[in-house]
């Protein structure tokens, strides 16, 4: 059987459908699944696209590289075929795992609700809750370190869609349909457009935004070789604004003019040189921080709806944390594992509990 990627010196060259299969189908496992293993695994039958494609071959180079270990962080495709003589369609099968909503904003009403039981329960669930806000950031923290530090991966679309959790809380990565190795040199420029063609740009890290922007079709940007500093200007603007839109109620109108000014200094260097250069800058260096700054916009999202109008130094400082961690683009894993820790540790146990006991009152 031959395998779907070459990897060469820890760089993946990624294969088309034909190739991947040489013939109409391709089964990983090699062997049916029984009824009690079934109810185990979700199956999806799509269209071939690049995403799926994607999200295929970045899941058999992480199992490749990790063997049965990927299963602590990643939640990959771990089987599939493709039907159909041009293997037109393809069916994948993963392993079935519980969502960040129901495992974080399923339980709000619950928590906030009085009256069902007494307070000692209540407030047993809200520590454990909150006990697991914690050490699931922790936990994917780690998670992206590796998926940089060993696989060379930036996952680069980390929503509450991608996170899932096993049956023992631990968080896992999935849908890699956007993923890319971030020191091949060697992504073509058909590649680059499908990984970078979209155009709904919420939420989205700035490097990101911009690479996505200038590709847009309906960008005026397009078809520039260059940018001016007018050009910087306005495209700082814009993605501010759009900001403002996804996040006005938690990020202070002084905490958003540092944001633009450091879009601004950070696309400064790149006037009136090629966009090619850019690009390229912002792909294999920029995007290191695009998975932490995703990663915190949705624990910031969390934390606004659990404890908002709630005063607590504990959330304060979280907060404070993830809202840095956005603006200054932050790519050291380490100094933000750091700085959450030394907020653990400096954050009084009564504190901690009043953070849970809060979410009742």
């Amino acid at each position: 059987m031959s395998s779907p990627i070459h990897i060469r010196n820890n760089n993946c060259i990624f294969l088309s459908p034909t190739e991947l299969v040489g013939r109409g189908c391709h089964h990983v496992r090699g062997r049916a699944l029984d009824e009690d293993e079934d109810n185990l695994y979700s199956h999806q039958h799509e269209v071939s696209s690049f995403f799926i494609l994607n999200n295929l071959q970045t899941s058999i180079y992480i199992m490749q590289q990790l063997n049965t270990s990927y299963s602590l962080h990643f939640s990959p495709i771990i089987d599939h075929s493709f039907i159909g003589n041009s293997n037109e369609s393809i069916l994948t099968t993963s392993r079935k795992h519980s969502s960040f909503h129901t495992i974080f904003y399923s339980p709000i009403s619950f928590l906030k609700k009085k009256g069902l039981t007494g307070n000692d329960t209540y407030s047993k669930k809200n520590i454990q809750y909150i006990h697991l806000l914690i050490s699931s950031y922790l936990y994917l923290l780690n998670t992206i370190h590796i998926l940089q530090s060993q696989l060379h991966f930036i996952h680069s679309n980390i929503t509450e869609n991608s996170i899932v959790f096993t049956d023992s809380s631990h968080p896992l990565l999935s849908d890699f349909s956007l993923s890319f190795n971030f020191i091949n040199s060697n992504l073509t420029e058909e590649r680059k457009r499908d990984l970078f063609s979209a155009t709904d740009f919420e939420g989205y890290p700035f490097s990101k935004f911009v690479l996505c922007y200038l590709q847009s079709a309906s960008s005026t940007y397009r078809h520039k070789s260059s940018l001016s500093s007018a050009n910087v200007l306005d495209i700082c603007s814009l993605f501010i604004d759009k900001y403002i839109g996804l996040s006005a109620s938690i990020f202070s109108s002084s905490q958003l003019e540092t944001y633009k000014n450091n879009c601004i200094f950070s696309l400064t260097p790149f006037i009136n040189k090629p966009i090619s250069s850019l690009c390229e800058e912002f792909i294999h260096k920029k995007s290191l921080s695009w998975d932490i700054h995703n990663t915190s916009v949705i624990y910031l999202k969390l934390l606004h709806t659990l404890f908002s109008g709630i005063h607590n130094s504990f959330v304060s400082a979280f907060t404070q944390l993830l809202i840095e961690s956005i603006i200054s683009f932050e790519s050291d894993i380490d100094l933000i594992r750091d700085k959450f820790c030394n907020i653990l540790y400096t954050t009084e146990f009564e504190m901690f509990i009043h953070t849970a006991t809060s979410l009742i009152d």
